[in-house]
């Protein structure tokens, strides 16, 4: 009897209800069969197509025929007065008690509050979804990451992603953020803070630090230089040149994965744990981890400045 008022007057809306019921046999069958269309959420759905979602209209509609209906009002006031007693407090109790103190006014503030608190549960239920499979199936409901089994394709698409969304900080963020915390630092805006050489204008500060910078021109020329030549051979455009380390790191952890070594090292410090990707050399692996940055997290002899691994946090 709790959600007799709203179920009854949301499903009487009939045409609201015949358009999303329309659209959400419309979806699963643009989804695919039965066991793809599993973990579509008719509710997300509605709200990325700008469609308010009939669990909203059913409790708005509740609030404004309490109020306005004159041939609805009545038994739904029974319905709400006539409670069954308890111990406890009932939810119709409680909903007699709560409305009592407001009037029609607020029901547009009460919707969006509803909104709010059903969008995040079931983006929650969605997140649970997607890591049951990926999980339990070892692949996630999503095209990218059912497509790349392999690791190293997987943390190139991270750096890609990065690297398209303009999430590598400069030299000169870089240098702003230190300062704002009170620490010293040697760092030029658009200098190579590794070998102080000028960035080019209008030219990427990573490209610099893969293809140009003398500091890891050692390391270039053992891991990735076969590839350069590639891309330089496939490259015509101009456009695209400017942006060739967009197609390195492409190439997935390449770096990583040419080196005898082991990929990953731990490090200990003061009890503390840390787990480095190796990148063949001491200096590219300060950089490349960050350190210099993070000046509690960072060991205190590995001081080159670097910049902080983000694709964990994608």
């Amino acid at each position: 009897m709790a959600s007799f008022g709203d179920e009854w007057i949301g499903l009487n809306k009939s045409r609201l209800l015949w358009a999303q019921r329309a659209l959400s046999k419309a979806l699963h069958l643009a989804f695919g069969g039965r066991m793809l269309a599993k973990n579509l959420n008719d509710f997300l759905v509605m709200m990325e197509l700008g469609i308010t979602p009939l669990p909203i209209h059913c409790s708005k509609a509740w609030m404004h025929l309490y109020y306005k209906t004159s041939e609805l009002q009545t038994p739904l006031k029974d319905l709400v007065q006539e409670h069954r007693q308890g111990n406890l407090g009932t939810w119709l109790s409680n909903t007699r008690s709560t409305m009592n103190k407001r009037n029609h006014e607020d029901v547009e503030s009460l919707g969006a509050y509803l909104l709010i608190h059903k969008l995040a549960y079931e983006l929650k239920h969605s997140n649970r979804v997607v890591r049951y499979d990926q999980y339990e199936l070892q692949r996630m409901a999503n095209f990218i990451h059912t497509s790349t089994t392999m690791p190293e394709l997987t943390e190139g698409l991270q750096w890609l992603s990065i690297l398209r969304m303009n999430a590598f900080q400069t030299v000169k963020s870089r240098r702003q953020t230190l300062l704002q915390s009170m620490n010293t630092n040697s760092l030029m805006e658009g200098t190579c803070p590794e070998c102080d050489t000028p960035f080019w204008e209008n030219v990427e500060e990573w490209k610099h630090i893969l293809l140009d910078c003398e500091k890891f021109s050692s390391e270039i020329e053992c891991s990735i230089k076969w590839s350069l030549c590639m891309l330089a051979d496939n490259i015509r455009l101009l456009r695209l040149a400017l942006s060739t380390c967009i197609y390195i790191h492409l190439l997935g952890g390449l770096m990583c994965f040419t080196t005898d070594e082991a990929y990953n090292i731990e490090y200990n410090r003061d009890e503390e744990r840390f787990l480095l990707k190796n990148y063949q050399s001491y200096w590219l692996t300060c950089w490349c981890n960050g350190f210099g940055n993070i000046p509690h997290l960072s060991p205190p002899e590995l001081g080159t400045h670097g910049y902080v691994p983000i694709a964990n946090f994608l």
